[in-house]
């Protein structure tokens, strides 16, 4: 079915693997963007995922498991992802799912995504 013939459309494309590369150096540039945030504003966030999925987990120490990833700060979560709906970027509604980055995206759309985490953080350093 259709399934199968964009199956057979996309993996010529991704053979080669810039495909991947690209993903994990738009994610590697978010997770550093992020790093730099959490820095100025002294909120801790840790970028999990790669390959173009992450979530920011607002925890000080790294995500290991499902554990570690529940005790995340929902609240401050819910303040990015407010955030950035106001700034039509989508973020998953729940702090435990992840988004995906696609080689659609430039690195001035993850420089935006850092910018709007930047004025989420400040609202957090408020409350």
């Amino acid at each position: 079915g259709v399934a199968v013939v964009a199956a057979a459309a996309t993996l010529p494309q991704l053979a080669d693997g810039s495909a991947q590369r690209r993903l994990d150096e738009l994610t590697t540039r978010l997770r550093d963007g992020l790093a730099e945030v959490s820095r100025r504003h002294g909120i801790p966030v840790r970028l999990a995922g790669a390959g173009g999925h992450f979530q920011p987990y607002f925890l000080d120490t790294d995500v290991r498991d499902y554990r570690s990833a529940a005790t995340t700060n929902a609240h401050r979560y819910l303040l990015l992802r407010e955030a950035a709906a106001a700034e039509r970027a989508l973020l998953p509604g729940k702090p435990l799912l992840h988004a995906a980055l696609s080689t659609a995206h430039t690195e001035a759309d993850v420089d935006r995504l850092v910018e709007i985490a930047d004025k989420a953080f400040a609202r957090m350093d408020e409350t």
